[in-house]
């Protein structure tokens, strides 16, 4: 998990069924994703969360072209979390993870569903139940709905 405390997000700002992002060195040029952002709370960053397509490269292969993109525009600070419909990843139940780029190198951290096994259990089980948990659930889950 990141040093930070997962964000509270105010306000819903972007909300795109089809965001294109470039992809320098892939064998295509572009890739489309799901995208929702929320505006920053005091002191966090921007909160954005992706969803797959299916239409090319999965999120997770490009998560670092997915960072690179949103970050000129949303800061460093930004939270960026993949969500995964049920029956569309390698883990067959509904889940988020966050992921972030650190010296170049990608890394995840599941945020929904933990076991209670998970240090962060308790923390992450209070924000995807809270307010913005609720929020981010809903939206991705209508962005990944035709």
């Amino acid at each position: 998990m990141t040093s930070r405390p997962l964000p509270v997000a105010i306000k819903l700002i972007t909300e795109q069924r089809n965001w294109t992002y470039n992809t320098p060195g892939a064998a295509r040029p572009t890739a489309t994703a799901h995208l929702a952002v929320w505006a920053p709370t005091h002191p966090f960053g921007h909160l954005a969360v992706v969803a797959d397509t299916h239409t090319g490269l999965t999120i997770t292969n490009g998560i670092e072209h997915i960072w690179n993109a949103l970050t000129p525009r949303y800061s460093t600070h930004l939270t960026l979390m993949e969500y995964w419909a049920p029956g569309t990843g390698a883990d067959p139940a509904e889940h988020l993870d966050e992921a972030w780029i650190r010296n170049g190198q990608p890394h995840w951290h599941r945020i929904w569903p933990t076991p209670p096994s998970n240090p962060h259990h308790a923390e992450l089980e209070q924000w995807i139940h809270g307010t913005t948990g609720i929020e981010v659930l809903e939206t991705a889950r209508r962005l990944t709905n035709p």
